[in-house]
């Protein structure tokens, strides 16, 4: 699906056939995100030559996006992020939090109009190349709540009812599958106590759905013939069921997500009348606790987080020792290549 405004200024949708959409180049080229990367953009800040307060700006995001009570309107205030001479800039120190920014220009355009195809179809555009430069699982585990907008604002494009596999029977039925996609998402969202026992019944089904695919390669192949977003749903769904339980089946899971996040057009994904978008919201709450978790802090951790318990950052060091107190880190220094010596499981 592609962006389009009308004479009057009016945003509208045009059909991907009817319009050329080269797949945008990523940020950091084929060889991804470098190694240790601040994906929260925690530290941009010590920069003297940093041109934002990205811990700043996540406060006030902290601040708009709660539980029920979410403003995703653009933050004028945060203008000049997007804007040259220092967007570049910007998004060079910051490329996720630049991304967030981003989605909520498009939106702010698209919904506001008075922007011109060209215009739209550019801004969407550069969505997508960020999109496209980050795994989809950094996306979701950062601080930035990416996919809660793009979840946020996919009612915006009017749903594309050849998407929705209606009448498909062949590896699975596909409009009973995505009934029951629908189903799911707002049982999870409403989060009803009385209804838990019917979420993990249908959590239940819904990857039975999934293994039945999984079964031989051929029917992968023919499930993504037959239904290609409803195919995508239960991918993405085994993402968050991997995440909560057993990580190591995430890899190959996580791999096609990222080809769906970076190669499909995000507005396609939000008209495609699979609730994929809420999914990732669900995926990217693992480590957050906003909407649909909750439990120990010690599992919401972000990736600039340093909270681990005193046991854990050096159990050979004494409990009676303060910690982080000068006796603690001289017992810990004291103790550290006995540490380092310890076996690894």
């Amino acid at each position: 699906i592609a962006v389009a405004a009308d004479a009057g200024g009016e945003a509208t949708q045009q059909d991907e056939d009817d319009v050329d959409e080269p797949t945008p180049p990523s940020l950091f080229g084929s060889e991804g995100p470098p190694p240790f990367f601040d994906y929260d953009c925690d530290l941009v800040s010590t920069s003297r030559f940093a041109v934002a307060d990205w811990n700043e700006f996540y406060a006030y995001v902290e601040d708009t996006v709660r539980w029920n009570d979410t403003n995703f309107e653009f933050p004028e205030a945060y203008r000049h992020l997007v804007d040259e001479p220092l967007a570049q800039a910007a998004e060079a120190e910051c490329p996720l939090g630049a991304l967030y920014l981003r989605v909520l220009e498009f939106y702010d355009a698209l919904l506001k109009g008075g922007r011109d195809a060209s215009e739209l179809q550019a801004l969407a555009g550069h969505v997508q190349m960020l999109l496209r430069s980050f795994p989809s699982y950094a996306i979701a585990l950062s601080r930035w709540p990416i996919f809660y907008a793009l979840e946020h604002f996919a009612p915006s494009h009017p749903e594309q009812s050849r998407f929705y596999c209606n009448g498909q029977t062949g590896v699975l039925d596909w409009g009973m599958l995505r009934e029951k996609s629908r189903r799911w998402t707002d049982m999870k969202r409403n989060r009803s106590p009385e209804a838990a026992e019917d979420v993990d019944a249908l959590e239940r089904e819904i990857g039975d759905h999934f293994f039945t695919i999984l079964r031989r390669p051929a029917t992968q192949q023919q499930a993504q013939e037959e239904c290609e977003f409803g195919f995508y749903f239960l991918v993405a769904n085994q993402v968050v069921a991997a995440a909560g339980r057993e990580t190591h089946h995430m890899p190959p899971f996580s791999r096609i997500m990222d080809t769906v996040i970076g190669d499909i057009p995000f507005i396609r994904l939000a008209s495609c009348g699979w609730p994929i978008f809420a999914v990732m919201v669900i995926y990217a709450d693992l480590n957050k606790g906003i909407w649909f978790f909750g439990g120990d802090r010690k599992y919401l951790r972000g990736y600039s987080d340093w909270n681990l318990r005193r046991d854990e950052l050096s159990p050979l060091v004494p409990s009676r020792f303060d910690f982080l107190s000068p006796a603690w880190r001289r017992e810990a220094g004291d103790t550290a290549e006995a540490l380092a010596r310890l076996p690894a499981s």
